[in-house]
């Protein structure tokens, strides 16, 4: 089989998607000495801004923006120790201990924009990427939406829940496709005001936001109210819930702004990578919105990439294959995906609870509580087997049986690609029997 060396390449590294995680990626190869180009769809001034998943996140992604030489005192809008839970009657369940920032996205999106140009990465907005190239089963790039082709030795796919380029891969990946019920679609409405919340609230409420849940986010300048739901039942409009929000919050002042997203909330999919190919962020499920956040995330699994792209690249002037790139998958899943597989399980078997329950559960949450999602898998499991009634024992049995057997398989990934097909219809099969389980909670 012929493959062309790099020189007869555009890019060693092309991006399409100029999100947390492409970006991060781009910044660390170019840094490098690796061309790198980055294509995005949105505006020089819209980069990474209007996304309605906020600015939210665990203050642990200040170490990553530090890498990029990023000026944290000009993009952290607030800090924050506390997040409050309150249930859908507005009484008070539990206060939570957390280290949080709020970034302004905006602000953070013309920095990096900076940055990028500075270390000689090829930006390119206002360009959608449409199609993959694919030669002899191996990716050499993708088409843009006006039929001009750009060739790179790897190709990455951060575009986001669309995943523009992974859905092209049909039976060369083991999954690329991702239910409506892993899936949260989510409204926000920024008020120009502050209000009466002290610290970031979350509202569980099934009225408001079956299977999901509402935040506030207080600002110095401005309010941030938003909900999600999953899936989004059928005839709910998500403007008629913001609306309805607002009113319970007595917020009398129209939005200055409304966002709207998809973000998908299970666990990753079982491989991110092909021949001259790679899938990251939300694009491949690499995060999770509630738990340390989706920029946190991005920026985890880009700097995984990039040591692993580094070293592939530095070792061979070839396009490399499947196995080359597998270090990736493995290092990822082993370190991380573990974790948000289990959370993944978890989170199917407590949108079963009762909103009773839901409540007793959120309210027995510890006032402090790490933001590592080891330490939350063990709270909650801590929790479930001790603040519910003895009728349901078995149930919380079944739980944890079903959480042990994720956590082994995630633990346990394959070591080459031989196997993960395989080993994809295992993890399927958990997950089908996690969701057709019926607990007596």
């Amino acid at each position: 089989m012929f493959l062309m060396l790099r020189k007869s390449y555009d890019y060693d590294v092309l991006i399409a998607g100029g999100g947390f995680a492409g970006s991060f990626l781009a910044y660390k190869l170019a840094s490098e000495s690796f061309r790198v180009a980055l294509f995005e769809y949105k505006k020089n001034q819209d980069f990474l801004g209007n996304k309605a998943c906020g600015g939210l996140s665990s203050q642990k992604v200040i170490d990553f923006l530090k890498e990029m030489d990023i000026d944290v005192e000009n993009v952290v809008d607030e800090s924050f120790k506390h997040i409050t839970i309150f249930d859908e009657r507005f009484n008070e369940l539990s206060r939570i201990r957390l280290d949080l920032v709020h970034i302004n996205r905006e602000k953070l999106g013309q920095e990096i924009l900076q940055r990028l140009k500075e270390v000689g990465v090829g930006v390119f907005t206002c360009k959608k990427v449409e199609n993959l190239v694919l030669e002899n089963s191996y990716v050499s790039g993708f088409m843009l939406s006006d039929e001009k082709v750009q060739r790179g030795l790897v190709t990455i796919d951060a575009t986001g829940f669309n995943a523009t380029l992974r859905k092209r891969l049909t039976g060369y990946l083991p999954e690329t496709e991702i239910s409506l019920n892993d899936l949260i679609v989510g409204g926000v409405d920024e008020i120009p005001n502050t209000s009466d919340f002290e610290t970031p609230t979350i509202i569980l409420s099934n009225t408001l936001a079956p299977g999901g849940y509402c935040w506030i986010t207080p600002l110095e300048r401005k309010t941030i109210i938003g909900l999600g739901l999953t899936p989004l039942p059928d005839g709910v409009s998500l403007s008629d819930r913001l609306v309805y929000l607002r009113r319970i919050l007595r917020i009398k002042q129209r939005p200055a702004r409304r966002l709207y997203g998809v973000l998908p909330i299970r666990r990753p999919l079982s491989s991110s990578v092909f021949n001259g190919f790679m899938v990251l962020g939300d694009a491949a499920s690499h995060g999770n919105p509630v738990f340390e956040g989706g920029i946190y995330g991005a920026l985890y699994v880009a700097k995984v990439a990039s040591n692993v792209l580094i070293e592939t690249l530095n070792s061979s002037d070839n396009p490399p294959s499947t196995n080359d790139l597998w270090e990736f998958n493995i290092r990822f899943m082993r370190d991380r995906g573990w974790m948000l597989a289990m959370l993944d399980a978890l989170r199917i078997f407590v949108q079963k609870f009762s909103p009773k329950n839901l409540y007793l559960f959120a309210s027995a949450l510890p006032e402090r509580m790490s933001f590592d999602l080891n330490t939350i898998l063990h709270v909650s499991l801590a929790l479930l087997t001790n603040i519910l009634k003895p009728r349901i024992f078995w149930s919380l049995v079944d739980i944890a049986r079903y959480t042990a057997i994720v956590q082994d398989l995630y633990l346990n990934y394959p070591h080459n690609p031989e196997k993960i097909f395989e080993w994809t219809n295992r993890v399927n099969a958990i997950f089908d029997k996690i969701k057709k389980k019926k607990i007596t909670i």
